[in-house]
């Protein structure tokens, strides 16, 4: 069996167990113990915040896993210091993420997908294009929309291998499911001053259907480590916003490999741990405003800090051939 088919019929496996099928089993959910960790965490740094004028800070999982990562670099990414990093790839995983997001709604009615790769890429820079009075000054949809002659056709080729490698096999995203994208979720913490925010690629199901909540997120790239801590964050996100676990949470990755799919049954280890990562955030979002020294870690974020010529922990990421 090719691994395209698999990957498919194992996403349709997933809708079918955790959405449409029977309830996974997970044991009860103390959410109001882990709402009591939040809130206890967002308090203790809300006095700092206060002294410097910051009337409310929203924490999102870049900053969360910026935080985690290195909190050198989690400063300069606060202060808007960050280098972009690489524009091309950012501007292919948009124009991937947004013609399966358009996939996804339209697959509810009755619609031909592209069929050749420069019709994939049409379409993807249309959607694009029709998105971009939301997002004025993004240079990563710029770059998407001034795709030269001469590079279209090796963007089309990429660009059409994994959006075909994704979608197949994936299952009819029905009208019963209520197949939604892009959709935002916040949550305050403490008296309000820190909020919790993110976007979901994909969201089936939730409280009107009758059905229980699973959230997709989009990669056009090889699996990350950071992939499956901000689908766990995403978990908690929509379990604090509904006041319910999410059956499932998943993220499906696309690239010239394939596609991957990393899948998390949503239960109560899995809320902690995530709980764990934002409250060790937030201290280090504390040590940041007041000025204490920060944790510096080596890892991949040092490719785009702007400190690097001066940080102590700096190391030199491998150089791809």
């Amino acid at each position: 069996m090719s691994t395209r088919a698999s990957r498919g019929e194992q996403f349709t496996d997933v809708i079918k167990r955790y959405l449409v099928g029977a309830p996974t089993e997970v044991g009860s959910i103390d959410l109001a113990s882990l709402r009591r960790r939040l809130d206890a965490a967002a308090l203790l740094i809300e006095p700092a915040l206060a002294a410097r004028g910051i009337d409310a800070i929203a924490l999102t999982k870049e900053k969360i896993g910026a935080l985690g990562d290195c909190e050198r670099f989690a400063a300069a990414l606060l202060s808007g210091r960050t280098s972009l990093g690489n524009v091309d790839a950012m501007a292919r995983g948009v124009l991937f993420e947004t013609l399966v997001r358009s996939h996804v709604t339209r697959g509810v009615r009755a619609y031909r997908p592209p069929t050749d790769a420069r019709a994939t890429l049409e379409l993807a820079v249309e959607l694009v294009r029709a998105e971009s009075a939301d997002h004025n000054d993004d240079p990563v949809r710029a770059r998407c929309l001034a795709i030269g002659e001469e590079e279209s056709s090796a963007w089309a080729e990429q660009l059409w291998g994994s959006f075909r490698d994704l979608v197949a096999g994936w299952p009819r995203f029905e009208e019963a499911w209520w197949p939604r994208t892009e959709e935002s979720a916040k949550v305050a913490l403490g008296t309000g001053t820190v909020v919790l925010s993110g976007r979901f690629d994909i969201a089936l199901g939730g409280a009107p259907t009758g059905l229980p909540t699973i959230v997709v997120e989009l990669k056009s790239g090889v699996p990350q480590r950071h992939y499956v801590d901000d689908q766990r964050f995403y978990a908690l996100l929509a379990t604090l916003r509904d006041d319910a676990a999410p059956a499932a949470v998943l993220t499906c990755s696309a690239s010239d490999a394939g596609t991957e799919l990393a899948t998390d049954i949503v239960d109560e280890p899995l809320l902690s741990e995530a709980v764990e990562r934002v409250e060790s955030a937030l201290e280090g979002l504390r040590r940041i405003v007041v000025g204490e020294p920060l944790d510096e870690q080596a890892g991949w974020r040092c490719a785009y800090c702007p400190d690097c010529d001066v940080c102590p922990g700096f190391v030199a990421p491998p150089v791809i051939a």
